[in-house]
């Protein structure tokens, strides 16, 4: 009996020994592998990035490469070095509005200037929801201070950054009519904050949420100060091969300026799943989508983006950060599976995302949903019967178009006996005409159907229908001779950027624009009177008055609309 039983047990202790050496090994190649994963997206001697993987509030994985200083040869702590997390600070800023909205100190449909009387009256209520789903129109007043003339390093002001907005006579759009993020939301979310509570941000915050989560080494920077065990942000000149330190002396903070440490972040990521700080009904209005005045939805939500369908099929939320003096974030979170990532690098030339999602595969290997097969798109075609001759096309129909919502810029043109729809140099697809005048678009997975319409002021127009709908306009090709070149020429100033001043001159046969910090330099031709930066995220459009001359110019960019500098001289 005994012997059977001492058989039995030595049986226990040898299937259970080889269960945990295959979870050793397991765990230590999943290791080796993230701890790779690290190696690979830092340069030799230079700076890099703390990451930390969690699951149930358990640490499945915390590691870090490179420096957090590379002046003193400081190297990463994965607990104590601190970073500052950019944009995803705006979850915190999104938390501390809406547990005053718990204590009954406000409403997310209040008009903010119940609380900013300073913000013009735009003829259209702006609310605090609409702030904290980017959909209320304000500019970004990060690329306002940039057409100022502004750099990273001039000192500014809470005081500055409220006066410089409320200088703005318009909005980019009429609040809830889209979604277009915007830094000065959060910030101004922040001095609602400030002015409902009597305390700053950053006090507020420490007390009803980092206090609580004993997230000790967390804080909003609204200083200057020295801060121990801080990561220094770094950029790399390609050019020179060496490493610069960057700096950021603006103090403005809501949108961002979190300082925090994986490991404390990983505590607040722990209260989605256990909530401590502001309960069940927090948790859920941090993650409540946006949704537009036409009804549609947005997977913004309160700080977070929000994806039903995110990596690999999972529901995944998440916000990424990325700061002008180096530092790049990404805190993402699986609810379904009560895992979560946090990746803070202090380089300018590091993918946290990317990192993030790489993580995922690791920690999550064999978890996702095997994806459904699907028959390969297959492209539309023309029938038969449907099919017009190229012949019939009309000569209208071909030329350059423009889409001011978007910037898009985007040709129709004929090239080797064939119809094209162009979109830049290294992107066109092949069209087809149709019935009905219309041109059909192959080569492509959805049904996309190019309509003429009528002329509008005289100029072509044409709906482009696919997954969503698109307007453009036709307009007339670039004219880049000497003469018209030198009727841009002059200095343009806007009073709403305290009098910046834009002088454009030509040099070497082309535009420029040399005084900006980080300046446009040589632009771009777009189409007449229309100019790209080099990136093409910048469009400058001249404007003419009745006798054709250049008295003013529009600039359009992804976060500010229709900003309009007047000629002051030639």
């Amino acid at each position: 009996m005994h012997e059977k039983i001492l058989s039995v047990l030595l049986l226990s202790v040898i299937v259970n020994t080889s269960v945990y050496a295959a979870d050793v090994i397991q765990i230590t190649d999943t290791k080796s592998r993230a701890d790779a994963l690290l190696a690979e997206n830092k340069k030799p001697d230079g700076p890099g990035c703390a990451a930390g993987v969690y699951e149930n509030g358990n640490t499945l994985y915390e590691g870090a490469y490179g420096s957090a200083n590379l002046e003193h040869s400081v190297p990463i702590d994965p607990q104590k070095t601190i970073f500052d997390i950019g944009s995803v600070s705006k979850q915190f800023t999104a938390a501390s509005i809406l547990l005053l909205v718990q204590d009954g100190k406000l409403k997310l449909d209040d008009d903010i200037r119940k609380y900013l009387p300073e913000i013009p009256d735009y003829g259209h209520i702006i609310t605090i929801e609409h702030l904290l789903h980017h959909t209320s129109g304000v500019r970004d007043y990060t690329v306002l201070r940039w057409m100022m003339g502004k750099s990273f390093w001039d000192y500014t002001t809470e005081k500055d950054g409220l006066n410089l907005i409320s200088q703005q006579d318009a909005l980019d759009y009429d609040p809830g009519k889209k979604h277009s993020y915007s830094n000065t939301g959060y910030f101004l979310a922040s001095v609602i904050v400030k002015r409902v509570s009597g305390k700053t941000l950053a006090e507020f915050a420490k007390q009803r949420i980092f206090s609580p989560l004993k997230m000790n080494n967390t804080y909003f920077l609204d200083s200057q100060d020295v801060v121990p065990h801080h990561a220094s942000g770094y950029g790399f000149d390609d050019a020179k091969k060496t490493f610069q330190r960057l700096r950021n002396g603006w103090s403005e903070y809501g949108d961002g300026g979190l300082q925090s440490t994986i490991a404390d972040l990983a505590k607040w990521q722990q209260n989605f799943d256990e909530p401590v700080v502001g309960g069940t009904w927090l948790i859920e209005q941090l993650q409540k989508k946006g949704k537009l005045n036409n009804g549609e939805t947005i997977e913004y939500a309160r700080g977070l983006e929000v994806y039903n369908n995110g990596h690999r099929g999972l529901l995944t939320v998440l916000h990424t950060g990325g700061t002008a003096d180096g530092y790049r974030s990404y805190l993402g979170r699986f609810p379904n599976e009560r895992l979560s990532i946090a990746v803070l690098c202090n380089s300018n030339y590091a993918d946290a995302w990317k990192l993030g999602d790489q993580l995922a595969d690791i920690y999550m290997e064999g978890k996702f949903p095997t994806p459904k097969k699907e028959a390969s798109p297959q492209t539309p075609q023309p029938s038969a019967k449907s099919s017009v001759s190229l012949k019939k096309v009309s000569p209208a129909l071909l030329g350059t178009y423009w889409n001011r919502e978007d910037m898009a810029v985007r040709r129709i043109e004929r090239s080797a006996g064939k119809l094209w729809y162009v979109r830049g140099p290294e992107s066109r697809s092949e069209l087809a005409p149709i019935e009905g005048g219309q041109l059909q678009m192959l080569g492509v997975s959805t049904n996309v159907l190019i309509k003429p319409m009528p002329e509008e002021n005289g100029q072509q127009i044409v709906h482009v229908i696919g997954q969503t709908k698109a307007i453009l306009q036709k307009v007339a090709p670039p004219v880049t001779d000497a003469n018209t070149l030198a009727e841009y020429a002059g200095t343009y100033t806007n009073a709403g950027l305290n009098g910046a001043r834009w002088t454009f001159v030509v040099k070497d046969g082309k535009l420029t624009l040399p005084p900006l910090p980080e300046g446009l330099e040589t632009l771009v031709p777009a189409f007449k009177d229309a100019f790209f930066d080099d990136d093409g995220e910048i469009l400058v459009v001249f404007q003419r008055d009745a006798s054709g001359r250049v008295t003013s110019l529009l600039v359009d960019t992804v976060r500010v609309r229709n900003m309009m500098f007047t000629r002051v001289s030639k």
